[in-house]
This record gives C-alpha cells, sequence and structure tokens, in this order.
C-alpha cells in the first residue's frame, strides 16, 4: 500500500509500512541512521479508536507513536550497549516487552 513517516524532535524517525489493512511492520531510523528494520506491527479492529500516530485504514490500526518512540529508545540503548542497566530493563517491561530474551534478540537483529 504506502509507507507513513513520523519524526519526533529527538530525531527519532518511525516508517510504518503498511501492505494491507490488517498487515504492517515498523522501521525505525535515529538521525538518519536505520537502528530497526522490518518489526512487526499489531494491526487490530480498532473503530475509530487509533493511538496517537497509529494509521487508521478501514478501522484497522497499529501501535502508536509513543509505544514505538519507547521500542526506538530501549534498541538505541541496546545499541549503545546499556541492556544490561536495571533502569533500562524495569523500562522495557513497562512497555509490554514479555520477555528479557525478546529484547535481547531484537537487539542483536539491529547489529
Amino acid at each position: 500500500m504506502h509507507d507513513k513517516t513520523t519524526t519526533m524532535p529527538d530525531g527519532f524517525t518511525i516508517i510504518r509500512h503498511r501492505f494491507s489493512v490488517t498487515q504492517g511492520e515498523v522501521s525505525i531510523e535515529y538521525h538518519g541512521d536505520l537502528i530497526a528494520r522490518h518489526y512487526g506491527d499489531d494491526i487490530e479492529l480498532v473503530g475509530e479508536k487509533a493511538e496517537p500516530g497509529s494509521e487508521l485504514i478501514g478501522g484497522f490500526a497499529g501501535r502508536g507513536d509513543a509505544y514505538w518512540h519507547d521500542a526506538a529508545q530501549m534498541l538505541l540503548a541496546c545499541k549503545n550497549n546499556h541492556c544490561q542497566d536495571e533502569s533500562f530493563q524495569q523500562r522495557a517491561f513497562a512497555c509490554g516487552w514479555k520477555a528479557r530474551a525478546e529484547l535481547e534478540a531484537s537487539t542483536r537483529s539491529v547489529e
């Protein structure tokens, strides 16, 4: 279908790739450098109640800008070798990431 780009004031850019109404992925850049590519976006039927920044198509939307911004900050922290910081791990779990293994697997795909 098309891509939607959101640039945040702190240098993160969220690029949503929507392949259809119910399928999408996200890539994340930091000051123009790609730090994450092809993360699956959880597209759900939400009616008209999409999260801010999410792309609403036919009543379906993915995660909003706040979720992807938090994910981008965590990925950048891991890329800069701060993954083991206790505050990083607390933020990661607060953002809905289910297990540390999932976090580590996602950061390995960035390198």
